[in-house]
């Protein structure tokens, strides 16, 4: 059922034409549009959603590498819808019409941005939470017991962001991560105080099952290690707190404040 059945088809057919503000304020034909996003709040939230997705979609793409053949594929869907014949120019087009041909291309281009956001999800692996948790114990405990040096603080990629539920400490390193299987990951070593320690994995990745915050026990108990995962925004944090379940609360306390 449409949620808003008291839309004109013609506003519905300019949404997508109004994504870009250069349209609205180069193509006149397009200013009746404009007025009536100042003038329908419905009409204006819709608009809001669509660049909103845009942006997702954006941020999803950027830094990840194109699959090889997609750019062909991309121009020959586009020399394909070029090569249809065009209306006879000596017969004056209509202003519907003239929409309908400029909705023709943003639907083209929209089909080309729906092939490199399939790409993009198909490049990013799908791994399960108890592999999450293993792999980040294995490379925590790597790290420790063969007594490598402490990695060197370094400029990390854009988007492997700290987790919003812990509180940035003084003395918190950031570094690639070099080997968790087939995804990319950036890790955080959080100083406990004394000769504790904890490393926060941020990976990106796409999982399920997961808490959208830090649970308030650690779903893995190994060693003397305690580790947790939780769902972020595009990407998967995974805790490794040494010392076990009493230093895995105690720095939820400390460094959140607030357990799930």
């Amino acid at each position: 059922m449409d949620e808003h059945p008291d839309w004109t088809t013609e506003q519905r057919e300019m949404l997508e034409l109004l994504r870009s503000k250069n349209d609205v304020e180069i193509d006149a034909a397009l200013a009746p549009i404009a007025e009536a996003l100042e003038k329908d709040p419905e009409l204006a939230q819709r608009l809001e959603h669509i660049l909103a997705w845009d942006s997702r979609l954006s941020e999803a793409v950027r830094d990840v590498a194109v699959p090889p053949g997609l750019a062909e594929q991309i121009i020959q869907s586009v020399e394909a819808h070029s090569a249809r014949p065009m209306p006879r120019a000596d017969r004056p087009c209509s202003s519907r019409r003239r929409r309908l041909a400029w909705a023709s291309v943003f639907v083209g281009a929209g089909a080309a941005v729906l092939l490199i956001a399939i790409a993009v999800m198909g490049s990013v692996p799908k791994m399960d939470p108890g592999e999450l948790r293993s792999i980040a114990r294995d490379r925590f405990v790597e790290s420790r017991d063969n007594n490598l040096p402490g990695p060197t603080a370094v400029a990390v990629p854009s988007g492997f962001p700290y987790s919003p539920d812990l509180k940035p400490m003084p003395g918190v390193r950031s570094y690639p991560v070099a080997d968790f299987r087939e995804a990319r990951a950036v890790a955080y070593d959080i100083p406990l105080g004394g000769n504790g320690t904890a490393t926060l994995y941020v990976v990106r990745c796409r999982s399920h099952s997961l808490p959208q915050r830090p649970p308030r026990t650690p779903q893995m108990r190994t060693l003397d290690l305690a580790i947790a995962a939780w769902q972020g925004d595009d990407v998967v944090y995974v805790l490794v707190t040494e010392g076990g379940e009493p230093a895995y609360r105690f720095l939820l306390r400390s460094f959140s404040g607030t357990l799930a």
